[in-house]
């Protein structure tokens, strides 16, 4: 599986669409510009406009750092149902993302991210 990585352009895109700052020096965007309270609103625009791939991918990190940040485990589950669909539907964009929150080699939960679960319950374990 070929790692797949944001690009700038659909991180500028995003930005603009909702609001977001962006700057070139972030490195981490997606995780960075993550609102838990806006959740809905990124599912609903993932689910309802017309949007590239990349526009895709990232803004599926920003919705899997939002279930990462709920406060607590049932919010998290309730946000997971919502979009598990969307990553089994569109598993080829989203698999090298799923196979980052999966954190295969931690087996502690410390040492998993809270969506790591989830996450490993959607995806074959990896080689």
């Amino acid at each position: 599986m070929p790692e797949r990585f944001p690009t700038i352009e659909a991180q500028q895109s995003l930005a603009k669409r909702l609001g977001h700052f962006y700057s070139d020096d972030m490195q981490d965007w997606e995780w960075e510009v993550a609102d838990p309270a806006r959740f809905e609103e990124y599912v609903d625009l993932y689910e309802t406009e017309t949007l590239s791939d990349d526009e895709k991918f990232s803004l599926m990190e920003i919705i899997l750092q939002c279930i990462e940040e709920a406060e607590s485990d049932a919010t998290r589950k309730a946000k997971w149902i919502r979009v598990v669909a969307h990553l089994r539907g569109n598993f080829r964009l989203h698999e090298s993302t799923l196979q980052y929150w999966a954190m295969w080699e931690a087996d502690e939960v410390d040492q998993k991210f809270c969506v790591s679960d989830f996450v490993r319950a959607v995806l074959p374990k990896s080689p």
